[in-house]
């Protein structure tokens, strides 16, 4: 099969509007949370048909998959590597140990969130949506029918991961890993990603009850650039919070902690900076650094899109630190900036986002 992907077949997902689909990456489908709940999506015509898809010889010339998986399609075009390809790769190495990870990837937490990030969206930031005067739900009521069939779906799933907006902030997401708890399903794995803004509690509590709790913190610079990317954050408490993360590690056998910049014309040409990064943290082997998750859109931030003579000065600035063991999964950021785009590159979003951008990008300069 030359276009398998295995996420139809292990895990359930939902969007920020709770619209459920293939995949925290793919487009929704036409089904939500309000008029159908996990076991019925589970079951629906619509994810038959999509699995019948997969079996064919090229799941990407039917219009279904054109559309819910157009992120990963154009990103492997760039020479990017898509979530199709990580998960593939995950299920490998799980099949060898005749493992399977069943997922439920969760976004209906709902888009509330305290930052709002340059690349980020109205319907995954309830900052921005409130900045540009958007109307967005903040998270979900969800009824009674839908608590009761996700008491008794949960048990068919080994992973639930959660992100939004942030977590932490959000009443649904405390509410499902109380459920979780109620319910006595503590031998789950709980993956999600977070900003470090919520309250310490929340975390040791998870942490006392489940058996695996893994956080992928949200940062995408070293020192101040990160403020300028992450709206609204300071570097003073985003050091703090991580710090604070990273010690847990030494505290708690079932945590894993992840710090996985989010990369952009933002960052990409200063990730080696991240060196700082680990003459900072304690070190453990329950943590990781990886820069696997590339930017697809807004096209105005995708690496991809980048002058050749920027690409390959940024590919000069960080080769040290992408050949380091400190940096895990670089294939992807390398091959996006080794391509040659046939776009022209305009960086106007950056102009409007960022004032100063003379100050933090001058190697912009000369294509204003």
């Amino acid at each position: 099969m030359s276009w398998w992907c295995p996420y139809p077949y292990t895990s359930l997902s939902s969007d920020t509007l709770g619209n459920y689909a293939l995949c925290c990456e793919a487009k929704p489908s036409p089904h939500h949370c309000n008029d159908m709940s996990l076991k019925d999506f589970d079951n629906s015509g619509y994810m038959k048909k999509v699995r019948r898809i997969f079996k064919s010889s090229d799941p990407r010339s039917f219009p279904e998959i054109k559309h819910a998986c157009v992120n990963c399609i154009k990103k492997e075009e760039q020479g990017g590597i898509s979530k199709r390809l990580r998960g593939i790769d995950h299920y490998n190495k799980r099949a060898e140990k005749n493992k399977t990870n069943y997922m439920l990837e969760l976004k209906l937490i709902g888009n509330i969130c305290n930052y709002a990030c340059l690349m980020c969206a109205p319907k995954s930031s309830s900052k921005i949506a409130e900045e540009e005067g958007l109307n967005y739900p903040k998270y979900f009521d969800l009824s009674k029918d839908w608590w009761k069939d996700f008491d008794d779906i949960a048990w068919e799933y080994n992973v639930i991961k959660f992100s939004g907006g942030e977590p932490f902030m959000s009443p649904t997401f405390k509410k499902i890993i109380q459920r979780l708890e109620d319910i006595g399903h503590t031998d789950v794995k709980i993956k999600f990603n977070t900003n470090g803004s919520g309250p310490a509690k929340i975390m040791r509590k998870m942490l006392k009850t489940f058996s695996h709790v893994s956080v992928n913190f949200s940062i995408d610079a070293w020192g101040k650039r990160n403020e300028v990317i992450r709206k609204h954050s300071t570097w003073e408490f985003t050091q703090e919070r991580l710090f604070g993360y990273s010690s847990l590690c030494y505290d708690h056998s079932n945590f894993r902690f992840g710090i996985h910049p989010c990369v952009s014309i933002l960052n990409v040409g200063y990730l080696h900076e991240f060196e700082n990064l680990f003459n900072f943290l304690p070190k453990s082997k329950n943590q990781e650094f990886s820069i696997s998750n590339t930017l697809y859109t807004p096209e105005e931030y995708n690496i991809y899109h980048l002058p050749s003579k920027v690409k390959d000065y940024y590919l000069e600035k960080n080769d040290k630190f992408f050949k380091s063991d400190m940096c895990n999964r670089p294939e992807g950021t390398i091959n996006l900036l080794k391509e040659k785009s046939i776009k022209k590159f305009t960086f106007e979003r950056l102009k409007k986002q960022v004032p100063n951008w003379k100050e933090w990008y001058p190697e912009f300069i000369e294509y204003d």
